[in-house]
């Protein structure tokens, strides 16, 4: 609920070692009235925020720019999009751009989040190509992260060929280098190690 995230994001502005507060999901543009007030709770601490999104709501420019106008307005700082060819079943490259247009046109910065698997399309690289990302604006304004597939959570399911030989020990135990770094609050209100 807007009043549970408001709390949490008191809390978090009270506590002096967090510095940054992240909305991710699910999709969390889904609850936009709920993410926005959020946001305006965490300008208001002067804390750094970020949104993780797979950018199914920039089906056009003008729906992108749009919401962003609004996220941007209530304090956002960056936009983490996840991509991967595990996406591109539900969500088309192109909202990717429409994303990525609509946020240059403010003052948030764009990271992509990229599942890599083996023999996979989606990279960094096919993304910098692909949506003709300026060479200045990388690591300044956008940003790539790279992660091979894991075999945690739903990746359990994978067939073994989706997964890299040079990551054994991240294919097998499904090791992430976040956990326990970046603290998470789920919907229900169970604190979670990432």
């Amino acid at each position: 609920t807007e009043q549970s995230v408001v709390e949490l994001v008191d809390l978090a502005g009270e506590t002096q070692t967090i510095s940054r507060v992240s909305f991710t999901g699910g999709e969390p543009i889904l609850f936009k009235p709920v993410l926005l007030a959020g946001l305006r709770r965490a300008k208001r601490y002067g804390l750094a925020s970020r949104v993780v999104s797979n950018a199914s709501w920039a089906k056009t420019p003008q729906a992108a720019t749009r919401i962003l106008g609004q996220l941007a307005e209530a304090g956002l700082g960056q936009l983490t999009l996840s991509c991967s060819d595990y996406h591109l079943e539900f969500v088309e490259l192109e909202c990717l751009r429409h994303a990525l247009d609509a946020a240059m046109a403010t003052d948030i910065e764009v990271g992509f989040s990229i599942i890599t698997r083996n023999g996979g399309q989606v990279s960094a690289e096919f993304l910098k190509d692909y949506l003709a990302v300026p060479e200045e604006l990388v690591g300044r304004r956008v940003f790539f992260f790279e992660t091979p597939v894991m075999a945690t959570g739903r990746g359990d399911t994978l067939p073994a060929e989706d997964f890299f030989e040079e990551y054994p020990q991240v294919n097998a135990h499904g090791r992430c280098d976040v956990a326990g770094r970046t603290p998470t609050v789920t919907p229900d209100g169970r604190l979670m190690a990432c």
